[in-house]
């Protein structure tokens, strides 16, 4: 946390608001040399991202003066003209610093705030390591490539000189950490600094290794995150720690993940509003926007757990009802659910039920025969079919136009297979599968098997061989 080269994300943002969010009056007093008569911004961390909360101009010695109410976290003095800053704690009344812009670190002096100048101490002492292991890396970077014996040597050496550092560095941290066991310092350095890997019990094979240490980091991975103190979330660490846990440390499959996103709910104490509400929207927003297929059932899991029915109050009472509904549309949707049966007419006014359409694997597609990309996906589907026919697939293809002389001319004029079950709707008898299904733009693809349960969605047909084909492997 020291001064860096940085384009603030967001710069031109409002703060995030909301009425369990708690805010703290502040008053905040910089002298910083370098930035005399200078238009300055006053930002803070949020989650993995940098908001601006005040512009002001510093008076011809470089002071400047905060006051008001504001959450408590790190925050960031910025220059407005280069996008430089520093950053500093603001976990207490008041806060007040000098130190020169271009050396922050180096120069700081708090003259009230007790956890800055614990904050610049700390850092203090790690850039002293920092110093001494630069000629070591550097001289390690001059044998890269070098395998003779005198070269093996020499690399050797230098790293047995970082490994005594490396542990020089632990005993500073716990040193600092046992020195000032209640201060917000000592919380941030427990919360980020990762588990030391333990050795494996003796006589343990390689592979079973592996996984015990997995097992051991992965559960002292979030041991030390508070998940219900809201001063973490206006740190880069909270958010940091949850989704490396959550992308790095967890299986990715929608189920186990399930169980690990509802462990992190469990820790949340729901009289912690503001920490809950950000909990539940940052992972309802991951698992939403998650470009992975069937993550979309962890972010249904998130919607059931933590907004539906009636649990989100910071959702305004018909938002969260029409939230509700859609989710559990979606709850019907996510793999290995049962497809909502459709009965739909075909170019002979045939009627066809899906659920009776017997194949080993059912190509579910909603097109429009008046849109682009649905043309394409027909085409590609063509010559998809033509090597999956006899592998037990089948089309069942759903026109969403109500004009039905399109969609006839559409089939008469490109020659489909005919055994593809092609069915529309109708004004005359219109189905309800544009809600049942989902299908807000098209086309829209789902991969059904043998019992018309889904095993894959919104793929397109590479894709959906790759999948095919893996299911056949497993029989």
């Amino acid at each position: 946390m020291y001064m860096r080269y940085y384009f603030i994300l967001g710069c031109l943002l409002l703060a995030l608001t909301s009425t369990a969010q708690i805010k703290h009056p502040s008053k905040i007093k910089l002298e910083v040399k370098g930035m005399e008569n200078k238009e300055v911004m006053l930002g803070y961390h949020f989650g993995k991202t940098q908001y601006i909360s005040d512009t002001v101009m510093t008076d011809s010695k470089g002071r400047v003066t905060f006051d008001g109410e504001r959450p408590r976290g790190i925050y960031l003095l910025v220059d407005a003209d280069t996008k430089k800053y520093f950053e500093f704690l603001v976990v207490e009344p008041e806060v007040s610093l000098q130190c020169d812009f271009n050396d922050a670190v180096g120069t700081m002096k708090a003259l009230r705030s007790k956890e800055n100048a614990l904050h610049y101490e700390y850092i203090a002492g790690l850039n002293k390591f920092r110093e001494e292991v630069k000629p070591i890396n550097e001289q390690l970077e001059k044998l890269k490539g070098k395998e003779d014996k005198t070269s093996i040597a020499d690399r050797e050496q230098l790293q047995a000189k970082l490994a005594v550092v490396d542990t020089k560095v632990v005993k500073f941290r716990k040193s600092f950490q046992e020195q000032h066991p209640n201060s917000f310092v000592a919380k941030f350095i427990r919360t980020s600094t990762d588990p030391i890997v333990e050795e494996c019990p003796e006589g343990m094979e390689s592979k079973e290794c592996k996984t015990y240490q997995w097992r051991k980091y992965k559960a002292a991975y979030l041991k030390e995150l508070d998940f219900n103190d809201q001063r973490m979330i206006y740190t880069p660490i909270y958010e940091q720690r949850m989704m490396y846990y959550l992308d790095k440390l967890c299986i990715q499959h929608p189920d186990t993940l399930i169980e690990e996103v509802n462990w992190i709910i469990g820790q949340l104490d729901k009289e912690s509003k503001f920490t809950y509400q950000y909990v539940a929207s940052t992972l309802l927003n991951k698992y939403v926007k998650s470009k992975v297929m069937g993550m979309d059932k962890v972010a249904t899991n998130v919607a059931n757990q933590c907004y539906c029915p009636d649990k989100a109050w910071w959702k305004p009472e018909d938002e969260l009802k029409e939230f509700c509904e859609k989710y559990k549309v979606y709850g019907e949707l996510v793999l290995g659910k049962e497809a909502p049966n459709l009965i739909l007419r075909d170019t002979s006014e045939t009627w066809h039920a899906l659920h009776r359409f017997e194949k080993d694997f059912t190509i579910l597609v909603f097109w429009d025969p008046g849109c682009g990309h649905c043309k394409e996906l027909m085409g590609e589907l063509k010559e998809f079919y033509k090597e999956y026919k006899a592998k037990g697939v089948g089309i069942f293809a759903v026109s969403t136009v109500h004009k039905n002389q399109e969609w006839l001319t559409y089939l008469r004029d490109n020659e489909f297979p005919a055994d593809w079950i092609q069915v529309s709707d109708s004004p005359e008898y219109p189905d309800r599968f544009r809600s049942t299904y989902d299908i807000r733009n098209t086309p829209v693809v789902y991969v059904l098997d043998k019992d018309k349960k889904i095993i894959g969605k919104r793929i397109d047909p590479p894709a959906i061989k790759e999948l095919i084909d893996f299911e056949l492997g497993k029989k």
